[in-house]
């Protein structure tokens, strides 16, 4: 935590952006990617997996498959923003970066990286339909995702690997359906750029807020659904849409269990610890004091994290560290998308934060990735903006 204070107070006052930092991006995505994908696919690289009894909940350099997602979502929102603002050799960079990342979304086999997904594709529709040029990159991103989908589903069979067993969502986004669904998504939008350039027109200006009603009304809609399925009919079936609509103690891979125990904590805490918190990185001793008896007898599993950053900090630093640390982040991603038409970089970061934030609501407070999101808040603050 001094650390980053130290990182934002040298970046934010003194560091120069220079272009190098944008390409360290797409590269080390891109080596990464790689490595995931192949680990996937059976290849041991590196040796990582000797003397490991089942590695399927690790992966890459980062360990667990949820701190990998975590990495995810910070790196390719960066791509995905900069291949569809910026032109040239740059651009093909980002493609690359963008396309292994991709690759490495299906590799991670973890639901928390679709939401980052999800989340930047998104934003990004909504930022880039009224101007066609940029509509037709984020096209072209659409067409790269099933490419990606497609050399996910042959090149195991062809190289003789054996794929990992594969999530339900990932075998959803890799199905025969949703790829033909992307491709002709992304070859209508293509085309329909193509002939409104032809024609020296631009999509309707409004069609920005109209996308945005139209998300935030799905997102409504899934929101009444998840709260009407899980406190009102809880009985219905529901199929496997129970596991994202129908919130108990098996929620999101038995996430429910820590995220009760964590609520029932914080509910019954003496007021200083309510506001201040039981003190940073204090997660696991809190349940082990507390919730030993049901984790051992009820689950099986000994939990070391609430599985959910703002839980965690919640009850970690308290009512007002996490008031302070969402508004930092909430203005830095305000400032981000302020500043993006001054330097295209700045949108990337911000798209960044915005979707790791959204995956942050499941997945796991840690030391490794999270310095990213510091890194981003102090070049969202960053004083040479012109850079």
């Amino acid at each position: 935590m001094l650390l980053t204070g130290g990182l934002y107070y040298g970046i934010t006052r003194h560091m120069t952006l220079t272009p190098y930092i944008r390409y360290s991006f797409p590269i080390t995505l891109s080596l990464i990617s790689l490595m995931a994908f192949f680990q996937f696919c059976g290849y041991d690289v590196l040796g990582f997996y000797k003397g490991i009894a089942d590695g399927t909940m690790y992966i890459a350099t980062f360990g667990h498959v949820d701190v990998f997602s975590a990495f995810l979502c910070v790196y390719l929102p960066v791509c995905l923003y900069l291949f569809c603002y910026t032109e040239g050799k740059e651009a093909l960079l980002y493609a690359t970066g963008s396309f292994m990342g991709f690759l490495a979304i299906f590799s991670s086999n973890s639901d928390s990286s679709y939401i980052g997904l999800g989340i930047s594709l998104t934003v990004l529709l909504i930022l880039t339909v009224s101007n066609t040029n940029r509509l037709k990159r984020y096209a072209i991103l659409i067409l790269l995702i099933t490419l990606a989908a497609v050399l996910w589903r042959i090149f195991p069979p062809l190289s003789g690997l054996v794929l990992r067993e594969q999530s339900l969502i990932t075998t959803f986004f890799t199905s025969e359906k949703i790829l033909c669904i992307f491709a002709l998504t992304g070859g209508f939008l293509f085309l329909l750029c193509i002939f409104m350039n032809k024609q020296k027109k631009n999509l309707p200006k409004n069609l920005p807020c109209i996308l945005t009603v139209f998300f935030v009304v799905i997102l409504l809609i899934m929101i009444l659904l998840f709260i009407w399925f899980s406190f009102f009919d809880t009985e219905k079936n529901i199929g496997s849409f129970a596991n994202y609509l129908r919130f108990n103690s098996h929620w999101g891979s038995d996430r429910g269990y820590v995220w009760q125990w964590l609520i029932q904590f914080f509910g019954f805490s003496p007021l200083l610890t309510k506001l201040f918190g039981a003190g940073p990185d204090t997660t696991t001793l809190i349940l082990y004091k507390y919730f030993k008896v049901e984790m051992s007898d009820e689950l099986g599993v000994f939990y070391a994290s609430a599985h959910n950053e703002y839980l965690n900090y919640l009850v970690t630093i308290g009512l007002i560290g996490t008031i302070l640390y969402l508004s930092i982040l909430i203005f830095s991603i305000i400032k981000c998308f302020r500043k993006r038409r001054t330097n295209t970089f700045f949108g990337a970061i911000g798209l960044a934060m915005l979707a790791y934030s959204c995956m942050a609501a499941v997945n796991i407070s840690q030391p490794i990735t999270m310095p990213f999101i510091y890194l981003f808040i102090a070049f969202a603050n960053h004083k040479n903006e012109q850079q």
